[in-house]
């Protein structure tokens, strides 16, 4: 059983979508070290990014990401995705938080972003 939403959820729903993937794009291109996996890079160089869509936000590509995987099902009419999206969402960001603690230069890391 599916609900249907007034078109302006849709359309709602898909403006979000397009704000969502626009910062998560945002992010990669302002990040050269941008990875899906969380690690340094210490044969790049790597340093904590600061510029772009970082300068505002210090996971863009996770806020990005959760935008877009909460706008999705309100686009497309789906309580059942939207459901599925916020625990997508929830995962997210308990792996925001707690990522880096397993990372044995975690107190580094922490220590340059302020």
């Amino acid at each position: 059983m599916s609900i249907e939403f007034p078109i302006g959820r849709h359309i709602i729903g898909m403006v979000f979508f397009f704000l969502g993937s626009m910062l998560f794009t945002w992010s990669m291109v302002s990040n050269k070290y941008f990875s899906t996996m969380v690690r340094i890079q210490d044969e790049l160089g790597h340093k904590v990014a600061d510029e772009g869509s970082y300068r505002f936000v210090r996971h863009p590509g996770y806020v990005g990401f959760i935008v877009m995987a909460l706008a999705t099902p309100i686009a497309l009419s789906s309580i059942h995705a939207l459901f599925l999206s916020i625990i997508v969402s929830i995962i997210f960001i308990i792996r925001n938080k707690y990522g880096y603690v397993f990372m044995p230069s975690f107190q580094e890391i922490n220590s340059q972003c302020v």
